[in-house]
């Protein structure tokens, strides 16, 4: 189902084993909704959809780069080894998610930076200081600049609350850290937040982009989450499942 066991990467580029823990990543937290009776099955679809073009491109670049490296002509090589020389070989860029559980924009395509990888920082919670993941956990995170976040319709925080959505609220430069009033120790997130002319970011458990908007935004993007999750307060409700996933 996953890693090695839907697909064998050459290994130039050292992406076998960490496929295998995206696709993890990828499958637990939608097991979880499933098995908790918070979504319904299908979005266990979105699995092949979502990984199957990630990892076919990271195998693709990883061929393209092991003919790089075994190439047996002579002129070739010299080529090649002048423009690792001078730093002008190209990387190869890792891709995205194109499909499957992300924000639309008003052409149905994700919207700009969903499918991304979220940037990781460290941020200080009640006096504490620690990475961002060691705070939300394998949760989704909605993170805010002050006080965004009480835009939220109180049935709407607690939907977005059963499926385990985290607040992170991040304090003003000169603020101070309060629960989940967090300051942004390394300046990562609030710049991200610019970054994407938004004031609020939605992050999945896999830590891929959802999406982002801004404050008159906010409700939309919360609802739409729900609707891809096809969430109603009447499932049942079961608790957490544990999880063990890097």
């Amino acid at each position: 189902m996953a890693g090695d066991a839907a697909h064998t990467n050459p290994p130039y580029l050292g992406q076998g084993a960490c496929s295998g823990v995206r696709d993890a990543a990828n499958l637990t937290w939608k097991f979880d909704l499933v098995l908790r009776g918070l979504t319904d099955t299908s979005l266990l679809d979105t699995y092949e959809s979502e990984r199957r073009p990630h990892a076919q491109q990271n195998m693709l670049d990883s061929r393209s780069l092991g003919v790089v490296a075994n190439t047996s002509n002579p002129v070739k090589a010299a080529v090649r080894d002048l423009l690792f020389k001078f730093h002008l070989t190209p990387k190869p860029k890792f891709p995205v998610l194109a499909d499957g559980v992300l924000a639309r924009a008003v052409d149905g395509k994700p919207m700009r930076q969903a499918g991304s990888l979220a940037p990781q920082g460290r941020i200080t919670v009640d006096g504490r200081t620690m990475r961002f993941d060691e705070h939300v956990g394998f949760n989704f995170a909605l993170v805010t600049n002050a006080e965004v976040a009480d835009e939220l319709p109180a049935d709407l925080r607690a939907a977005l609350q059963a499926v385990g959505v985290r607040f992170v609220e991040l304090a003003p430069p000169s603020g101070v850290s309060q629960g989940d009033h967090v300051l942004d120790v390394d300046g990562v997130y609030a710049p991200f937040l610019k970054s994407l002319d938004a004031d609020v970011v939605l992050m999945r458990p896999d830590f891929v982009v959802y999406g982002h908007a801004d404050r008159a935004g906010l409700s939309h993007l919360a609802e739409s989450l729900l609707q891809q999750l096809q969430y109603t307060s009447t499932r049942a409700q079961h608790p957490a499942i544990s999880v063990l996933c890097p």
